[in-house]
């Protein structure tokens, strides 16, 4: 059941025309991190540092690959297709709220941390290892990789919130690192070079 929205796929390129599948590989991944500290209404006191932190790591990363391989002149256009989907989602929060007190002597952190990667290959061979005589001089290949990511990183002190370091600092922050790598590629050998497509989004 996965084929119909990979033809619908096709039908959206130029020059290429539905043949019997030769080969079709399909890879989705989905993955998330989620981090949540919440202190409320709560009274810290420390002879040295306090650290409060939230963090979140998800990575997804994928590949696609399809060798075509049937002999020309069979049942029409050889059509190799590969498609990868990749996302990666993560959220870290932090939240100080109410009446939370926090008193410390030296350095007070409140902080998040998120990071999130999405790394998509997608690769189709056509007329791989083939000799003059077998090849397929419509042969097509066709990878689409698609790659999301997203990230929510959050450091929230409320109004009543109270912090007090007598002898080191207070430091508040929030940290996110995102990356989405999507990459398509094909190869059609020998005669077989008439229609090649390779998309990353």
């Amino acid at each position: 059941h996965y084929v119909g929205p990979i033809v619908e796929l096709i039908e959206k390129l130029p020059s290429v025309d539905i043949p019997s599948f030769d080969g079709l590989s399909i890879v989705v991944l989905f993955r998330g991190a989620d981090a949540t500290v919440n202190v409320t209404d709560a009274a810290i006191t420390a002879s040295g540092k306090v650290n409060i932190s939230a963090n979140a790591v998800a990575d997804s990363e994928l590949d696609a690959t399809t060798v075509s391989s049937r002999f020309g002149g069979q049942d029409g256009v050889t059509l190799g297709v590969s498609f990868g989907l990749a996302q990666a989602s993560g959220k870290a929060e932090t939240n100080l709220t109410g009446t939370t007190t926090i008193t410390a002597t030296a350095d007070v952190l409140i902080a998040t941390d998120a990071e999130v990667r999405a790394d998509v290959k997608a690769q189709t061979q056509a007329n791989l290892n083939r000799n003059g005589s077998t090849v397929d001089p419509n042969a097509n290949a066709i990878a689409l990789a698609i790659s999301n990511a997203e990230l929510d990183s959050l450091a929230n002190v409320g109004q009543g919130v109270t912090i007090t370091s007598t002898l080191g600092n207070v430091n508040v922050r929030s940290n996110g690192n995102v990356a989405s790598t999507p990459a398509g590629a094909t190869g059609t050998y020998k005669d077989g070079f008439r229609n090649h497509r390779g998309v990353g989004l």
